[in-house]
């Protein structure tokens, strides 16, 4: 690790930091080194604390190789703390803290039956999208943050609106927290720049306020137009799920809904089921009107500026369904052949022509 060069008429010490490099290796270098941890934000009672950042640690064997020089070949202690590379975390301590984070912006709560399928989606995606930090300028999306919904990431069947249709799949259910987080960040006064509604209403959420998810076409973001940190925060029951938005209250927002309009009638589908009987029907959905809605968010900033904001929504009309049996009703079976009577009939005194027969010719026949 250390050799003598001529220098001149004299000889140099000499550090090869190349040598010192094959000499750590990669095991010891994975003790020497650690990974940096970015602050946290946690709540408790109430109010927002911070869990502080530590720097990472990264070996380099150049650093290294001059400190072994120096130690080797100085007049102080033969042993010193190793130097290395320093690396900043992603969110340091100091960063956290300008974010400045500190009270609950707006909240959003939507409630549900219990112990349907559907609401372990909604508690699963809402568990990974828990701790979020969105700072100013950022826009976050649901559908790159928390990625396909699998069965592998926890989650099940539940229901969903494929083709006009409600149907069961996998991660079924998400839009309800979906349309949870939309309102959040609605009542918080930040932008929603992509987000669609539910192609049908669906009364248990608030008519022209509403978000639906699919990966990946169907998406929701929140950008933060504020000039403070967001800290994302869920909680979920048995019966209902929250979303809310830690930050600093930076300007007053009220809703107001206009009446729905322009109202449209089901039509009625008929479809064939071959796996009914013939002359059966069912209805497999009900139908409902679709219409028109327009909601206002009006946004008053601590200047006196007040801004008006219109969604206009259109639900079209869920078609009532009807299937038809198309399956025929069982041939009867055939009649059975005298041969084939007689023949499962012979055996010991069963019917043949031996003596005793309950039906033959021999003695004692019953008719």
């Amino acid at each position: 690790l250390l050799h003598a060069e001529r220098d001149g008429s004299s000889l140099a010490l000499r550090a090869d930091a190349e040598a010192l490099e094959a000499k750590v290796g990669p095991e010891l270098r994975a003790q020497l080194e650690r990974e940096p941890t970015s602050a946290r934000f946690s709540l408790s009672a109430g109010a927002v604390h911070i869990e502080p950042s530590v720097d990472g640690f990264r070996f380099d064997a150049g650093l290294a190789a001059e400190q072994l020089l120096a130690v080797a070949t100085g007049d102080g202690p033969r042993e010193a703390e190793l130097a290395g590379e320093t690396v900043t975390p992603d969110l340091t301590t100091a960063d956290a803290e300008a974010l400045g984070i500190v009270e609950r912006v707006s909240s959003f709560t939507t409630e549900f039956a219990c112990c349907q399928s559907r609401v372990t989606n909604i508690q699963r995606i809402a568990e990974l999208v828990n701790g979020v930090v969105i700072k100013p300028g950022e826009t976050f999306s649901v559908n790159e943050h928390v990625g396909p919904r699998t069965r592998a990431k926890g989650f099940t069947d539940g229901g969903a609106i494929v083709a006009g249709e409600f149907v069961s799949e996998v991660g079924g259910g998400v839009s309800q927290f979906a349309t949870t987080m939309y309102n959040a960040a609605y009542f918080g006064g930040y932008d929603i720049p992509e987000f669609r509604a539910h192609s049908y209403y669906i009364s248990r959420y608030p008519a022209g306020r509403e978000a639906t998810l699919n990966y990946p076409q169907i998406d929701l973001k929140v950008h933060n137009n504020s000039p403070y940190g967001i800290l994302v925060a869920t909680s979920s029951s048995a019966t209902s799920v929250t979303v809310s938005f830690w930050g600093t209250r930076w300007v007053e927002v009220d809703s107001v809904s206009g009446a729905p309009h322009n109202h449209r009638e089901p039509e009625e589908q008929v479809r064939d089921n071959p796996d009914l009987d013939e002359g059966i029907e069912q209805v497999v959905q009900s139908g409902r009107q679709g219409f028109d809605i327009v909601v206002t968010r009006i946004l008053r900033f601590p200047d006196g500026r007040e801004e008006r904001e219109e969604v206009r929504t259109r639900y079209l009309a869920e078609p009532r369904v009807i299937e038809r049996g198309t399956r025929p009703p069982p041939e009867p079976d055939p009649p059975p052949d005298d041969d084939e009577a007689g023949a499962e009939d012979d055996g010991d005194g069963n019917g043949g022509d031996g003596e005793g027969g309950g039906g033959g010719d021999g003695e004692g026949g019953g008719a």
